[in-house]
């Protein structure tokens, strides 16, 4: 009797042990096949985020693109028409700038005609001759020296007139001259001194007989020569006697 409960005893005793490793052994595979349902998942997620992303109540997709309005015809010419109107205030803006860009105005040149010749700017006797090539007496400085033009005796207001075509290439003062003007015809360059005034400025278009300006007081350099025109002739760095140019002259 007493053998009888001892096996009835350790069958039992089997029985319990048995269930609880058979539990043991569900919930362990219970564990693996959450852990393998998730890491599916996750992997789902990164290679297309969002498509499992699901609206509950009727399946659809939580994110989805808002389609963009198609344009009405209406929309479309107004469109078409601010394009264009960008486009010609371009142009226009452009144009503009180029409008404003300074212009050059175009060189202009007077030939001289050395057979033709020149007029003499004044009527007077020669007080000091061209002598580039021996000296002549200064009375004022007291001593000899080269004169590269002529001084042509003249009372001071006397008018000073253009002895040919040309334009006015400068209007300055000078030290041993007075106030000068510089005329250019062709190569040539015609300079008229010891002025009071000049009635011409730079850049003018001048013609042979028109007013360049009026005799003044002489520099400190000829004032016991008198008063006079100093004038000269120049054709690059060479001095031309004036002499040689005259058409005619009234002495």
């Amino acid at each position: 009797m007493k053998r009888k409960n001892s096996l009835s005893n350790l069958i039992a005793g089997n029985k319990k042990v048995y269930l609880s490793i058979c539990a043991c052994l569900l919930a362990v595979y219970a564990l693996l096949i959450a852990g393998i349902t998730s890491a599916t998942n996750k992997n789902k997620l990164e290679k297309n985020p969002g498509e499992d992303i699901k609206n509950v109540a009727d399946g659809s997709d939580i994110f989805k693109a808002t389609p963009t309005p198609a344009l009405s015809d209406d929309d479309k010419s107004k469109e078409n028409d601010a394009n264009v109107s960008s486009s010609n205030t371009e142009v226009n803006e452009n144009k503009d700038n180029e409008n404003k860009q300074p212009t050059k105005e175009p060189a202009r040149k007077v030939d001289f005609n050395r057979e033709k010749g020149i007029v003499m700017p004044v009527n007077g006797k020669v007080l000091m001759k061209y002598s580039m090539d021996h000296t002549i007496y200064n009375k004022t400085l007291c001593q000899y020296m080269v004169n590269d033009g002529v001084l042509l005796q003249a009372n001071v207001g006397s008018s000073v007139v253009a002895c040919c075509d040309g334009i006015v290439t400068n209007v300055y003062e000078d030290i041993r001259h007075g106030k000068c003007v510089d005329v250019q015809a062709g190569d040539y360059v015609f300079t008229y001194g010891q002025l009071k005034s000049a009635d011409v400025s730079k850049g003018d278009l001048i013609k042979e007989g028109n007013l360049v300006g009026n005799v003044g007081e002489p520099s400190k350099y000829y004032s016991k020569e008198g008063s006079h025109l100093y004038f000269s002739v120049h054709k690059g760095d060479e001095s031309i006697n004036p002499d040689s140019l005259v058409r005619s002259r009234e002495s």
